[in-house]
């Protein structure tokens, strides 16, 4: 099922499959104009929703708590239909729980929500999971929206920088050797070969978005706040490219298969009741950098308790060709005392948000 919103500048439809985002339309223009991928006949996709695991993991496989798991590459939410929790004029909520068949490959139970809200210069989505296991649970999760773009484009992050990156082999792992791409500068042009060998995946880069420059001015800004990697791919001289911030990574082609040293693992724990909970007392969300891999000596970020109202990154996708976002963070919880918030299950989010500065 397809549900939509519509204001007098935008129409913007997502699928319960997945929680796909299938369209974004300029619709106060004689022609209406679409920003997301169409044709599926070339890439199967639009704007999958990647969890819980982000790209692929070596043999397809991880180990927790001394069971092996089989977990496809990106994870089984694209693959699984989510039903609709709210609607309002001007948003819905997706959402997804556990089952029987996921927790075969993920033996956790969780909440996954996918809010679209429609705005007057673009739209917000926000992915919103929820613990609802008795332990502390481990899992990656990342967007992957696709835009229409046409060779000769341009992406151009936010800030100047110095990075390579990583490239994906045979087996879609991470290769030993990364390529240089960025050299106190800030631009990638979309050419027939830019894609040829993968997709482009960064870490640790400054910016907190990215602008695809389009020559027919039909550009888009991705703010992808303080996701730790980035993907950039299309399907070689595919008239598209996805811009795609991700709390996860690719295993490198010599990973180990232990899940909670699994690099760019975010957990999330499950803290015991407290008898007057503290609005200043929210549990987050860690994350590492990514290494070659952990050691056993230096495990993963644990949940943590003590720091003011959480805050957690903006990542915002609206149209046009000059469009500048807040860049501060924001908890979007309710700061009273909420048990089911505070005490006994805990969310991992990150809202998303901007202004048109046309």
């Amino acid at each position: 099922m397809i549900y939509s919103l519509q204001n007098e500048r935008f129409r913007l439809s997502a699928s319960d499959m997945g929680a796909e985002l299938t369209s974004f339309q300029e619709v106060r223009t004689a022609q209406p104009y679409e920003y997301i991928w169409q044709d599926r006949n070339v890439w199967n996709g639009q704007s999958p929703l990647l969890f819980p695991i982000v790209g692929r993991l070596r043999d397809d496989t991880y180990v927790l708590n001394g069971r092996s798991y089989t977990l496809r590459k990106h994870g089984f939410a694209k693959r699984m239909r989510f039903a609709l929790e709210t609607q309002t004029e001007d948003s819905f909520t997706l959402l997804l729980t556990d089952d029987d068949a996921t927790r075969e490959a993920f033996p956790f139970a969780f909440e996954l929500r996918a809010t679209y809200t429609l705005l007057a210069d673009g739209f917000r989505m926000e992915f919103r999971v929820t613990n609802r296991s008795d332990e502390t649970m481990y899992f990656s999760i990342g967007a992957h929206p696709g835009f229409q773009c046409e060779m000769g484009d341009r992406l151009i992050l936010d800030e100047p920088e110095t990075a390579d990156a990583f490239r994906l082999d045979a087996n879609a792992l991470r290769a030993e050797k990364t390529i240089p791409v960025f050299r106190e500068s800030r631009e990638i042009e979309i050419l027939p070969d830019t894609f040829a060998h993968d997709a482009l995946i960064f870490s640790g880069l400054r910016s907190r978005g990215a602008t695809l420059a389009r020559k027919n001015t039909r550009g888009v800004h991705v703010d992808f706040g303080g996701a730790p990697c980035l993907g950039v791919w299309a399907k070689p001289g595919a008239k598209y490219v996805c811009i795609e911030p991700w709390y996860g990574i690719d295993d490198r082609f010599d990973a180990a298969h232990d899940f909670p040293y699994k690099e760019q693992i975010l957990s999330l724990a499950h803290p015991p009741p407290s008898p007057s909970p503290s609005p200043r007392a929210a549990w987050i969300p860690t994350k590492n950098r990514p290494t070659r891999n952990h050691h056993p000596r230096h495990p993963p970020g644990r949940a943590r308790e003590g720091r003011s109202p959480l805050e957690l990154p903006i990542k915002t996708i609206s149209a046009g060709n000059r469009i500048r976002f807040p860049r501060g963070w924001q908890w979007r919880g309710s700061l009273l005392p909420r048990p089911h918030v505070w005490n006994k299950h805990h969310s991992f989010e990150y809202p998303l948000a901007g202004r048109d500065v046309l």
